[in-house]
C-alpha cells in the first residue's frame, strides 16, 4: 500500500486507525492480499476478533464493529481507486 497516498486522502486519524487495523489483520492471517477478501475472510476476521485478548482483555462488541467500520473504509477506498496497488497491499 502506499501509506503516504492513503494518509493525504483519508486524513491522519483514519490512516491511524488502518494501521491499527492492519496489525491485527497480520495477525489474524498474514498470506492474504486486499484484493483476496472476501465474505469468509471477513466472518473469519470478525471471529478471530471475537476470540482473541487486547491488551484489556477480550474486545466488546463495540470494538469489534469500530475495527469491522474501519475494514468496510479500507475496502471502499480500495474500491474507490484511493489503494492505487491493491495486489502489493498485503494484510
Amino acid at each position: 500500500m502506499q501509506y503516504a497516498e492513503l494518509k493525504r486522502q483519508a486524513g491522519k486519524r483514519t490512516y491511524e486507525n488502518f494501521i491499527v487495523l492492519h496489525g491485527h489483520l497480520k495477525r489474524y492471517r498474514d498470506d492474504i492480499q486486499l484484493h483476496q477478501v472476501d465474505k469468509v475472510y471477513i466472518d473469519g476476521f470478525l471471529e478471530y476478533m471475537k476470540a482473541v485478548t487486547g491488551q484489556r482483555g477480550k474486545f466488546s462488541d463495540e470494538t469489534i464493529r469500530y475495527y469491522k467500520r474501519n475494514l468496510v473504509t479500507v475496502l471502499n477506498f480500495a474500491v474507490n481507486g484511493a489503494v492505487k496497488n491493491i495486489k502489493t497491499w498485503t494484510a
